[in-house]
């Protein structure tokens, strides 16, 4: 009886990568802390539901950004859950 030979085709090209993304990753979940920590200190709060969290983080980094800066504040935010606006860090983190 001769062994039988298997035999294996290598294949190469780019490799996928999957991207971290906070807003996919927990969107559907149910409460959220904000902490907003500046030189002066630090507070948090919590917000239930998604769309509630995305206006109070609107409605903050507004009053502290310019124009230009929310935006990119937020999109910090949704990619990472994690941003720095004008000396304050804000973290979104998700509790259930």
């Amino acid at each position: 009886m001769t062994p039988v030979m298997e035999s294996v085709r290598q294949q190469f090209g780019p490799i996928q990568i999957e991207i971290y993304n906070f807003y996919w990753e927990y969107r559907s979940h149910e409460l959220f802390r904000v902490s907003v920590t500046d030189r002066d200190g630090s507070f948090h709060y919590t917000v239930r539901g998604w769309e509630p969290m995305i206006r109070s983080v609107n409605a903050f980094t507004t009053s502290v950004a310019h124009a230009g800066m929310c935006q990119r504040a937020k999109e910090d935010i949704f990619t990472t859950g994690y941003a720095l606006v004008n000396g304050c860090n804000i973290r979104v983190t998700p509790l259930s």
